[in-house]
C-alpha cells in the first residue's frame, strides 16, 4: 500500500471556490500532493486561521473570508480534516521530524509520548471515553492500552502483545494527531462547561441585601455579616 498523500486547500465561504495551495520541494518543484506532516509543518508555525491567512495574503493570494481544509482519500471517498495550528504543541516535534513520512521514528520523543498515553491519558477514563466517541482514538487501541494496563504487572508476556500493538498503531503520524486534536477538543469542552456552571452559579446566587437596624440610644442591634 502506498503512502496516503493530502491536499491543502483554501475554501471561499462566499462562493465556495477552492483552491489548492502547492508547496515547493527541495527542487523548487511545485506539488500539490503532500504528506500530512509537511501540511501540518507549515501550519503549525501560526496561531490560528487568520494569521496563516495574513501570511498567504501577503504572498498574493486573494484570500478572504475564507477557510483552509485538508483533503485526502479514504475507501475510495473525499475526507476533510481541520488544519492544525501553534497550540497543538505536542505535534509540532513530530511532525517537523517525520516530515514527508507517515511514520514516526521510535526515538526518545516517541517513546515519551507513549508513556505519556499508556499512564496520564489512559487514567482520565472520562477523556478516553470522549476520544473513542467521538472518533480521535478508535475503540481497537482504546481496548489494547487497557489491556496492557490491566495485565503489565500479572502476566508479562501478554502485556507485551498488547504493548506491541500499541507502539506499531502510535508509530502512524495521522493516529497521534488524531489524539491530539481530540485532547485538545476535550480541554476546551472541560473549560467551557466550567465557565457556564460557574456563570450559572453566580446568577442563581440570591443577592442579600442588608439592613442595618437602629434603635436610638443603642447603635446597631443586628448585623447580617454575623450570622
Amino acid at each position: 500500500m502506498g503512502r496516503k498523500l493530502y491536499t491543502f486547500k483554501h475554501v471561499s465561504t462566499l462562493d465556495k471556490v477552492e483552491t489548492i495551495i502547492k508547496f515547493v520541494d527541495e527542487e523548487g518543484k511545485e506539488k500539490e500532493k503532500l504528506s500530512l506532516t509537511e501540511i501540518d509543518s507549515f501550519t503549525l508555525n501560526f496561531d490560528c486561521k487568520e494569521n496563516l491567512l495574513f501570511y498567504m495574503q501577503k504572498l498574493g493570494y486573494s484570500f478572504y473570508n475564507s477557510k483552509f481544509v485538508i483533503e485526502y482519500k479514504h475507501n475510495n471517498q473525499t475526507k476533510k480534516i481541520d488544519p492544525v495550528f501553534s497550540e497543538h504543541e505536542n505535534l509540532k516535534e513530530f511532525a517537523l521530524n517525520n516530515r514527508g513520512s507517515s511514520k514516526i521514528k521510535k526515538d526518545a520523543s516517541y517513546y515519551i509520548y507513549l508513556n505519556y498515553i499508556i499512564k496520564d491519558v489512559a487514567a482520565n477514563h472520562d477523556l478516553m471515553r470522549y476520544l473513542v466517541n467521538n472518533k480521535y482514538m478508535s475503540s481497537w487501541l482504546s481496548e489494547n492500552i487497557s489491556r496492557y494496563n490491566n495485565c503489565k504487572f500479572i502476566d508479562v508476556e501478554e502485556a507485551h502483545i498488547y504493548m506491541t500493538r500499541i507502539k506499531e498503531e502510535l508509530s502512524m503520524y495521522k493516529v497521534i494527531r488524531d489524539i491530539e486534536v481530540g485532547i485538545k477538543e476535550y480541554q476546551k469542552l472541560i473549560k467551557a462547561n466550567t465557565n457556564e456552571e460557574e456563570i450559572n452559579t453566580n446568577e442563581e446566587k440570591p443577592k442579600i441585601k442588608k439592613i442595618k437596624h437602629f434603635v436610638e440610644g443603642q447603635g446597631q442591634l443586628f448585623n447580617p455579616d454575623n450570622y
